[in-house]
């Protein structure tokens, strides 16, 4: 595998909604040259976000009822199953996973991705020249090259160290049962059009990146990094997420609030190309 620009993924993840996906996402992203991945493990967190969560509605900020596909497990189970997943990345030295259960003032688990980004800034950022903030129902596609590496060629020949990562708005993950699809690269029903609009996010240089010192300073759609250091580059052309979570309920939110204009009415294969290479990763 190309390491000259050794290049990481980190996230912060629910394992009973991401088990279901986890080891496709990894298996492609490897496939396209990422090196590791830090998965910031949120199990038991109360998050609650647009009104959902488990413990108010079984839902989750989609408005999916997708909770009860595990809901005959414990923590502990779903956790051991997740292990058996990763046990083989792991030993392979891709994914570090880090168990992350923040407590809020009722010493309840929460999400508070600001700090779980302050600390992989602070132990883990400087074992990687770039890093990817991003989430697990976004897979990161090279559009015009084979793998991250060469994009990151392109990118540094420019100078640039913060590339803005505009997003394709594919289907659900979980279809109208609320059952999830097998596999996900095999969702060809998007949106005509990749926007930055709303929801971009970022591959950055990892040694611009900025600590944050307060909440409202920090956004993980654009990471903040010291300007000075700093050439930003946007071109979806060259590289783009395509974004695996529209469903009617999203759908009908950024219609409301975003783009009046905003259905799912194309298809796009593109990036069945790695398809190969993706099914040839061995672990």
């Amino acid at each position: 595998m190309n390491s000259k620009h050794p290049v990481s993924i980190m996230t912060v993840f629910l394992p009973r909604e991401e088990i279901f996906f986890i080891e496709e996402w990894l298996r492609y992203h490897i496939a396209i040259g990422f090196n590791h991945f830090y998965l910031y493990n949120n199990m038991g967190s109360n998050w609650i976000d647009c009104g959902n969560n488990l413990e108010v509605t079984g839902k989750n900020k989609r408005s999916q009822s997708i909770y009860k596909l595990l809901s005959h497990k414990t923590d502990s189970e779903v956790q051991q199953d997740l292990d058996h997943i990763l046990k083989p990345f792991i030993a392979k030295g891709y994914v570090t996973q880090i168990m992350w259960q923040p407590r809020d003032r009722k010493y309840q688990i929460t999400y508070d991705q600001h700090r779980a980004f302050m600390d992989y800034i602070q132990r883990y950022g400087q074992n990687s020249e770039w890093t990817c903030f991003t989430d697990m129902d976004e897979f990161i596609f090279p559009v015009a090259s084979d793998t991250i590496h060469d994009v990151l060629d392109r990118v540094e020949d420019k100078g640039c160290t913060y590339i803005n990562l505009p997003q394709k708005c594919f289907d659900s993950r979980f279809d109208d049962e609320t059952q999830p699809v097998s596999q996900v690269m095999s969702i060809f029903k998007c949106n005509s059009w990749v926007t930055s609009e709303f929801g971009k996010k970022s591959l950055v240089k990892t040694s611009t990146l900025k600590i944050p010192f307060w909440k409202h300073k920090y956004n993980i759609h654009q990471p903040p990094v010291f300007q000075k250091k700093t050439k930003f580059i946007e071109d979806h052309t060259m590289i783009r997420f395509n974004h695996y979570k529209f469903n009617e309920w999203e759908i009908s939110w950024i219609q409301q609030n975003i783009h009046a204009d905003f259905q799912l009415d194309d298809k796009d294969q593109e990036m069945m190309r790695f398809n190969d290479q993706f099914t040839s990763v061995e672990i």
